[in-house]
């Protein structure tokens, strides 16, 4: 696409009307682009130049820059897509979009801030509905990032100058007072975009004075329906409060509470929506040669739009023309009656030009509308790819492989991803193929090809974001299951004289299992010091206990001795106390009567 050299951009008649830009809708043999043309007031700013890491982003969802000119910005965008702001009026009618196209959006837009945070792209700047695109497909693209609300800025500058509503209306409340922003500003901004969408009408509605004053309060939630779906208030409720505080924790508790909404969420997807209103024009496109700033553009289109956009130079051309076409019938009226022969001759020549003109301007129109097609097929085929590729890198970053099932998973997003480059490259060798070919037939059949290989890279591309997901649920739900078994092991540890409920709540807090561990481990060391009190506890009691014993043994024994010595004693004084029995003198004749007494003592 154009970006150097020559200018080759042509206007295909779509443009979109916003508070300081329009959005005009160019192409090229290459494909299709966005022109975001600024104002005049501000065509000149100095914050429009923004970083080199911008016109090639690494992420997937965010356009880049191909192109520019002083007030003009240029980006890749597929053909067919749609802005956000044209599906919300177009819906309006069925009273929005239902749950789901609104959630995907949530989501869709959620993945590429906190894919860009990772990248280390700058802040998305005003995220409106007029700069979210949605493809056929139903991915969204961000046109436009890193763009400032310049008139919010104004405004923050000078508070005499108020913003256009369409500016008032998709500014955060933080923003408008200059104070500080942070990643739930971004999330808020986006919560404005969904809302409008699932409504079909800006969230903040009524006068630029009473507008003005909700949205510096932050006041969104009160103007959103008092029945909002559970799926949607879990989401736009807490993403739209007014204190950054009461907003999503991060980035994660969002999608978290976007991923709980879709699950059964009901109505059409964002595909669907964007097929089903392919057809309407929305209010917000307007008359492409209605007093634009064109103007700025003429340095990037190719010589036939640029000549459009100078309509004072066109009807100086046009008046040129009809001055030499009175000059020829003039000069024909001077002509002699008998040349009528000739006359009838040229006639007939210039039927005969004009007829074979007019076929190979068919033709050439022909050959344009096949080339746009086989160009949108590459295109797709090329998002396609980027898609699979950022989900096999995602899958990778954080999908655990030694899980089991995850390695397959992670082997598959590759392989998609793989598959869906390959495709990619092969309607890309479709579309030159195409724009070489000399035979409509040719080139009809090469834009198929295209489109085949672009069929292609989006199966792979799903095939790359299935795995994906499926790789992250099982990593996620494998990481639970790691933290539950981390929290037994603690609790396991706990006795009724040693809390360790500190450490469990830490687990629950902690944001990798490696630190996970390292409370384990504390658990563990003061369950082994626990422990070891315990046993020195039973060892002083032990020990209190023997010498106990042993007291109490010794002091029996000083008792015994005791009373033995008392009893000796008693023994000795009642000794002492029996008299003395005279000896008996020996008889010297024992009779009979004697021997037979004392026999039997």
């Amino acid at each position: 696409m154009p970006s150097d050299g020559a200018p080759a951009w042509r206007l295909t008649g779509r443009r979109l009307r916003g508070a300081i830009t329009d959005l005009v809708e160019l192409t090229d043999p290459e494909g299709t682009a966005i022109a975001v043309v600024y104002a005049e007031d501000w065509s000149d700013d100095p914050a429009l130049k923004l970083p080199s890491s911008l016109d090639e982003p690494s992420v997937a969802g965010i356009a880049p820059c191909i192109d520019a000119a002083p007030g003009v910005r240029v980006y890749e965008i597929a053909q067919g897509a749609r802005s956000v702001k044209e599906l919300a009026q177009l819906a309006r009618a069925d009273g929005g979009s239902g749950d789901r196209a609104a959630l995907e959006l949530a989501l869709g837009l959620g993945e590429i801030v906190v894919a860009a945070a990772e990248a280390d792209l700058p802040a998305p700047g005003g995220l409106t509905p007029l700069g979210i695109f949605v493809t056929p497909e139903g991915r969204v693209r961000v046109v436009g990032w890193g763009l400032p609300q310049l008139s919010v800025a104004d405004y923050v500058a000078d508070n005499s100058v108020i913003p256009p509503l369409d500016s008032l209306r998709y500014a955060p409340p933080e923003r408008l007072e200059g104070a500080e922003e942070d990643e739930s500003t971004d999330r808020f901004a986006i919560a404005l975009a969904v809302a409008e969408l699932w409504l079909g009408e800006p969230v903040y509605t009524g006068s630029e004075e009473e507008v003005l004053k909700a949205t510096k309060a932050g006041d969104a939630v009160s103007f959103l329906p008092e029945d909002l779906p559970p799926a949607l208030e879990s989401v736009l409720a807490r993403a739209l409060a007014s204190y950054a505080e009461e907003r999503h924790a991060d980035d994660d508790a969002f999608l978290d509470a976007v991923d709980q909404g879709l699950e059964g969420a009901e109505g059409p997807s964002l595909a669907q929506l964007v097929a089903d209103l392919a057809e309407f024009v929305a209010p917000c496109e307007v008359d492409p040669d209605d007093a634009s700033a064109l103007p700025l553009l003429e340095p990037l289109l190719g010589d036939a739009d640029a000549d459009e956009a100078e309509d004072a130079e066109d009807a100086d051309d046009s008046e040129d023309a009809d001055d030499a076409e009175d000059a020829d019938d003039s000069e024909d009226a001077d002509e002699a009656e008998d040349a009528d022969d000739s006359e009838d001759a040229d006639d007939s020549e210039d039927a005969e030009d004009s007829e074979s003109e007019a076929e190979s301007d068919e033709l050439d129109a022909a050959f344009d509308a096949v080339l746009t097609r086989a160009d949108s097929a590459a295109t797709r085929a090329r998002e396609a790819a980027d898609a699979a590729g950022a989900d096999a890198d995602r899958a990778r970053a954080e999908g655990d492989s030694t899980v089991d099932g995850v390695g397959e998973l992670l082997d598959s997003a590759d392989g998609a991803a793989d598959a869906a480059l390959d495709a990619a490259e092969k309607a890309a060798a479709a579309a030159d193929a195409c724009s070489e070919a000399e035979v409509l037939d040719d080139a009809e059949a090469d834009a198929a090809d295209a489109e085949e290989a672009a069929d292609e890279a989006d199966a792979q591309a799903d095939v790359a974001h299935s795995a994906m997901e499926k790789a992250l649920a099982l990593t996620d739900a494998a990481i639970e299951a790691a933290f539950a078994e981390r929290v037994a092991t603690i609790e396991s540890l706990a006795t009724d004289d040693l809390d360790l409920s500190d450490l469990v709540e830490g687990v629950d807090a902690a944001e990798t299992l490696d630190a996970a561990d390292e409370l384990v481990e504390q658990a563990r060391a003061r369950a082994a010091e626990a422990e070891e009190a315990r046993q020195a506890e039973e060892a002083r009691q032990a020990e209190e206990a023997r010498q106990a014993e042993e007291a109490r043994q010794a002091e029996e024994a000083r008792q015994t001795e005791e009373a033995l010595a008392a009893a000796g004693a008693r023994i000795e004084a009642s000794l002492a106390e029996v008299p003395e029995v005279p000896d008996l003198p020996e008889p010297d004749v024992r009779d009979a009567e004697v021997d037979e007494c004392l026999a039997s003592v």
